[in-house]
């Protein structure tokens, strides 16, 4: 059975524009039985150093707020204002978000989204 995965629709990921220093909250949601004892793990990179650069951003473990209702999974994680400070000019960056339940991997989505520098210092 494929997992239904929804977005947060007020603030998806894939495809949007951040600015540099904002303070940012994600949400998900996914549809699929058994899912009582996952994690996520959300994996950023400048899609100019893939896939041979450093993850920017790594959100896991205790940085995920998760719950799990019958069949849904409800995570929230926030981007803190620090995590894209270094970020000087319109920069794209490559993400991918992954849940593990039972030591079992799976991407749940992956894509791309801009950082814009701010114009307040």
């Amino acid at each position: 059975m494929n997992a239904v995965y929804l977005r947060n629709p007020l603030r998806p990921l894939n495809g949007i524009t951040l600015t540099r220093g904002d303070d940012v909250e994600l949400s998900v949601s996914i549809v699929e039985p058994g899912q009582t004892g996952a994690t996520l793990k959300l994996t950023a990179m400048l899609a100019s150093e893939f896939p041979n650069g450093i993850p920017r951003i790594s959100k896991s473990g205790s940085d995920f707020t998760i719950q799990v209702d019958g069949n849904t999974l409800s995570g929230t994680v926030s981007l803190n204002s620090i995590e894209t400070v270094f970020v000087l000019e319109r920069s794209k960056f490559v993400y991918d978000l992954e849940r593990t339940v039972g030591g079992k991997k799976k991407t749940i989505e992956k894509g791309e989204f801009f950082v814009d520098p701010d114009v307040t210092p």
